[in-house]
């Protein structure tokens, strides 16, 4: 059979669920496979959805186990759990595939260690199961085993209570599944061969020995009654018994137990009430339940705990019966592990005669990648993830911490430009305070007017300085020299700008410099003149002349350019003199 569960991962509610029939060649691995399962979604209507595939790798060869090692991280644990399962089970890495599943801290130990849960399949089991979902157009998200998967539903709300630790008893067609678990951990598990085949085996070995020719029966022993019918004569009339095979075994065994269809090869002698169908295969479930306590003895023995509770999980269990039968020879109450009331929203998805057959595709339903065992992504894949997402974390973790700096740096920047704001909005206000504000164009405006009154002083001073210099002039000379002739340079303009026309009145500048101008003057002064009076005093007499005329803040540089005596028409000498003096 193939059984199918959708489950919404992020509310848990079944979707869908159903179980289809599945012949020997449409199993995981031959060709038929693809097209059943294509089919078997598209019936369901979830051939297009984009879901997580995972299916339930069903091999008595997987090997589960608890390991407790040191309390280390990322490829260290890594090491830590490989080399401890090589060390107890010695496989070669080439055929199997590991996995394993942090339980939690190792109770009872003085060390810091880690309870993990180990899953050891043959590679060739898991590439058949991931190549046959892979070529139907599925590739699986994960494969898990059944009971890990389960360890999922033990974790949910819905799931048993009231134990301390609970026997799980999976029982498939081909092999059982026992796993021990508390509330949050699976501690054990083992795989055992012998399944509900063994209960349809034992009933077929029942209708071949009935199907059997048995022995005619001796009817000459004693007289028979007047019109009775012989020995002989009623097993001529009795209905002969066919034998069964073990597929049609099984199908008899589903509608007298579990309440299936009636099979159509059935005859009213393989109609058997449900007491006498458990005393047939009484034989088969003593059996099981002996390998189960075995199992559940060992474990006693060397964890010294045992079990307190037995749930019953499996389509055979849908049998209250079988449940009963196999309970009484452990010893215990027959507790159902039912996958769909655990699950519960959506249970009437589930056809009551499906409800036991459907656990372990409900528990796969709900596995998560990243969590628990996962044969396709294995720890080797989620330790690079992890190192990638470690390497992203210190990434992002230093970008983090760049970006508060920055924030810092720009904090601490708006404080200082929020200081200079401050300190511009005083010297506005200063500024303010101290009148308008000056801009170009009456900054340009106040050069022109200061350059028209400079201009306008500089006309006046060049009207004004031959009087001035007339005036000082005659102020400073002594009684006996007398000015014969007075002539006033002015200075040389400033030179015109290029294109400009040379104003008018105004005096062609000099040349070159005069002697006795000093650089810088506003001009210059040239007098002609003679000192009278007693010879012996014409010297005397210029002399003081020039000191006086150096005395004076009007002039600089007195200079006699020329001097020398004249005779008068009338009579006696003067000392006639030319001299050039510079203007301040």
């Amino acid at each position: 059979m193939l059984c199918i569960a959708v489950i919404r991962n992020a509310s848990g509610v079944i979707a869908a669920a159903r179980r289809f029939p599945m012949g020997p060649d449409q199993a995981p691995g031959e060709k038929a496979f693809a097209p059943l399962l294509r089919e078997s979604l598209a019936t369901m209507g979830f051939a297009d959805a984009n879901a997580d595939i995972w299916p339930v790798l069903r091999s008595s060869d997987l090997d589960l186990n608890v390991l407790s090692v040191p309390k280390l991280s990322g490829g260290k644990l890594d090491a830590a759990v490989y080399w401890t399962l090589q060390k107890e089970k010695k496989f070669v890495e080439a055929e199997y595939i590991l996995d394993y599943l942090v339980l939690g801290p190792a109770a009872e130990s003085k060390d810091p260690k880690l309870d993990v849960l180990t899953c050891l399949a043959r590679r060739a089991d898991v590439e058949r199961l991931r190549g046959s979902f892979r070529d139907a157009g599925c590739p699986p998200a994960g494969i898990t085993a059944i009971p890990n998967a389960f360890l999922g539903l033990y974790r949910r709300r819905g799931a048993p209570a009231g134990y301390t630790l609970a026997a799980n008893i999976h029982v498939e067609p081909d092999f059982s599944a026992i796993g021990l678990y508390t509330k949050d951990r699976l501690l054990f598990s083992r795989f055992i061969r012998s399944g509900a085949g063994s209960m349809a085996e034992a009933l077929a070995e029942y209708f071949q020995e009935q199907a059997k020719p048995r022995p005619a029966a001796l009817d000459d022993m004693e007289l028979p009654l007047p019109g009775a019918r012989t020995p002989a004569q009623e097993a001529a009339q009795e209905q002969p018994v066919l034998p069964l095979d073990a597929e049609q075994a099984q199908a008899l065994l589903r509608h007298v137990l579990l309440g299936a269809p009636k099979p159509d090869f059935a005859t009213q002698a393989h109609l058997l009430s449900p007491a006498q169908m458990i005393d047939i295969i009484a034989p088969a479930i003593e059996r099981l339940a002996r390998q189960v306590e075995r199992t559940l003895d060992y474990y006693a023995g060397s964890q010294q705990l045992r079990c307190d509770a037995l749930h019953l999980s499996g389509e055979i269990f849908a049998s209250p019966a079988i449940a009963q039968a196999l309970a009484g020879q452990l010893g215990f109450p027959a507790v159902v592990f039912d996958a769909v009331h655990i699950v519960d929203d959506g249970a009437e998805l589930v056809a009551p005669e499906e409800r036991m057959a459907m656990a372990p595709a409900m528990a796969a339903a709900l596995s998560q990648p990243g969590k628990g065992i996962n044969l396709v992504a294995n720890y080797k894949g989620r330790t690079a993830e992890e190192a990638k997402r470690t390497v992203t974390h210190f990434l992002l973790l230093g970008l983090a911490t760049l970006m508060v700096l920055i924030g810092c740096a720009g904090i601490l920047m708006e404080h200082a430009t929020a200081a200079k704001r401050k300190e511009l909005a005083e010297i506005k206000s200063r500024l303010a305070s101290m009148g308008p504000t000056l801009d170009e164009r009456t900054l340009l405006n106040s050069v022109e007017l200061f350059k028209a009154r400079q201009s306008a002083l500089r006309e006046a001073s060049d009207r004004l300085l031959a009087p001035a210099a007339l005036a000082e002039i005659a102020n400073r000379a002594p009684d006996s020299v007398r000015i014969l002739n007075f002539t006033a340079e002015y200075p040389a303009p400033e030179p015109a700008k290029p294109g400009q026309p040379q104003q008018p009145g105004q005096p062609k500048p000099p040349q070159a410099q005069q002697p006795g101008q000093a650089p810088g003057s506003t001009g210059s002064i040239v007098l002609e003149g003679m000192v009278t009076g007693d010879r012996a005093d014409f010297d005397a007499a210029l002399s003081r002349f020039i000191l006086a005329l150096q005395a004076s803040p009007m002039f600089t540089m007195p200079l006699v350019n020329e001097s020398g005596l004249k005779d008068l028409d009338a009579g006696g000498q003067v000392l006639h003199f030319t001299m050039r003096l510079g203007v301040k």
